[in-house]
């Protein structure tokens, strides 16, 4: 509670900062923040230094080489994104959008960013894009570094999705006729933390990240299904998170 107010009189003291005689910004009176711990007060910046990012006062800010948060590092919404040369020699800027951490980090076990983004693009000298950045997501910089610019808010996704009835199937690596029958499939995104389905037809390949599958898709807010066909023998990969599945035709699920 006692964070909460001296959030709120921050919030204040920044907005108004008191209004003088003359109608100029009078000079700020100071707070008491002996009384708080160390963390305490770093929770407090934290916060407000959030709030301040979702001015569009805020300007301009320079972002280096490295992942950020959104919600964290950087505030949910609409940005404008330009080419930036960390070094002289610099000629572009790489940057990527990852649904979660996990999905950035599939991709760097791989050694190789690109697999996993929802969205992923390249600056140079003169370009610029608008980014929408949602809280959760990892937001990737590479190469050299990037300007970025709030130009305005993202309204969260609401996609009124509920999902269906069926058979939750957990994270791992199952034997097509073995563990799962075969034939064709509607795989659903669970509803909470997206998810990635592959296929191979030779399972020795599923345990090795460096073998392309022959199928895959990930389920997320923006792709709650796919229809899938399981053939007998193959291997069906799942990451991340469980899915719901349901048989398209024949077989159900006990």
């Amino acid at each position: 509670m006692k964070k909460l107010v001296v959030l709120a009189m921050a919030l204040l003291m920044l907005a108004y900062a008191g209004i003088g005689t003359a109608g100029e910004l009078a000079p700020m009176t100071g707070f008491d923040f002996s009384s708080y711990s160390f963390d305490e007060l770093i929770g407090i910046k934290e916060q407000l230094d959030a709030e301040l990012q979702t001015r569009p006062e805020a300007g301009e800010r320079i972002l280096q080489t490295g992942q950020y948060v959104v919600g964290k590092d950087i505030a949910q919404g609409v940005y404008d994104l330009g080419f930036v040369a960390a070094e002289e020699d610099d000629t572009y800027t790489n940057w990527y959008i990852y649904d979660t951490k996990q999905m950035y980090d599939y991709d760097v076990d791989r050694l190789w960013l690109g697999d996993m983004p929802r969205e992923e693009g390249t600056l140079k000298a003169g370009s610029s894009v608008k980014v929408e950045l949602f809280d959760g997501d990892y937001f990737v910089i590479y190469r050299s570094a990037a300007s970025i610019t709030r130009v305005g808010n993202t309204v969260p996704v609401e996609t009124g999705y509920t999902p269906p009835e069926g058979t939750s199937i957990p994270t791992g690596i199952y034997i097509i006729g073995e563990e799962i029958p075969e034939g064709k499939y509607t795989v659903y995104f669970n509803g909470k933390a997206p998810s990635r389905v592959r296929t191979y037809a030779d399972p020795a390949d599923a345990t090795n990240d460096f073998k392309d599958s022959e199928f895959e898709a990930v389920l997320a807010y923006y792709n709650t299904s796919v229809e899938i066909n399981l053939k007998a023998g193959y291997a069906f990969r799942l990451e991340y998170n469980s899915v719901i599945m349901k048989k398209s035709e024949g077989f159900v699920f006990d």
